[in-house]
């Protein structure tokens, strides 16, 4: 009995001490780099891909069927129109036991929004996830990357419910937890892409680092890195790279790292 008693304690203690987040960015294709783009080149883009077919369901369910089979749950951060066009899967993961955080809305820039714009957009998107699940999302990620917060960022985070962030942005934080990669120089290799971008080994090397300095870790991952067999979309030779590069093998990463190490969802760390 006194040796099981320890086991639990020890399993406990080990639970409290996870300090590796497994994150999925449940976005569409259609999104990627749409921002930056004229207006004609957007709608090109996106009338190529509504034509070849939509694959997102599918990539979804493999990654709870992946995190199933190692008894791992994810944080997964929506976007408010991937929720809009697939609510069941929302629903699905939300009743599979994994976080439902959001990314707001519409897929844009926070910098290019006003003060208004930006709580519609939080509004909205919250909204969705509450339609859906019937829960208050408690962690928010911007859908695109920020350098610099704007001003009234984390109020308006904490008047629409939020708990935490997940960014490296620069903001006051005085009630509102943030949440990244402790290593400035992995945090560019935890977001999504990174796991595709470098050599596994070196990526091996520095969470096993990470763990030795007891740093937070925040794996980014999004539907379409795990099917390498998606259409691709009509895009420059330099975004094909950045978009197709190392899909044929991320599986088999991901289910290396997920064996390796002690995974878990952001908000049962809060």
């Amino acid at each position: 009995m006194r040796e099981l008693e320890l086991t639990f304690e020890e399993s406990s203690v080990q639970l409290m001490r996870m300090k590796f987040f497994l994150t999925l960015n449940l976005r569409d294709w259609d999104h990627v780099s749409s921002h930056e783009m004229n207006p004609e080149k957007k709608r090109h883009l996106s009338q190529s891909y509504y034509s070849i077919g939509y694959r997102m369901e599918q990539n979804v369910v493999r990654w709870m069927e992946l995190l199933d089979e190692a008894q791992i749950k994810s944080t997964c951060f929506v976007l408010g129109e991937f929720a809009q066009r697939f609510p069941l899967i929302i629903q699905k993961l939300h009743r599979e036991g994994h976080e439902i955080a959001s990314q707001g809305y519409a897929y844009e820039p926070l910098e290019s929004l006003s003060s208004y714009e930006f709580k519609e957009n939080l509004k909205r998107g919250v909204g969705m996830i509450g339609d859906l699940t019937g829960i208050q999302p408690q962690g928010y990620r911007p859908p695109i990357s920020l350098i610099e917060a704007p001003h009234d960022y984390e109020d308006q985070l904490t008047q629409m419910g939020f708990t935490y962030e997940s960014s490296s942005a620069d903001f006051k934080k005085t009630s509102l937890k943030q949440i990244y990669t402790d290593s400035s120089f992995l945090r560019r290799f935890s977001q999504s892409g990174g796991l595709r971008k470098i050599p596994f080994w070196f990526y091996q090397s520095s969470l096993q680092w990470m763990k030795k300095q007891d740093g937070k870790f925040i794996l980014e991952i999004e539907p379409r890195e795990l099917d390498p067999g998606h259409p691709q979309i009509p895009v420059s030779k330099k975004e094909k790279i950045r978009l197709y590069r190392g899909t044929r093998s991320l599986e088999l990463q991901l289910k290396s790292l997920l064996s390796s190490y002690e995974w878990g969802t952001i908000e049962a760390q809060q």
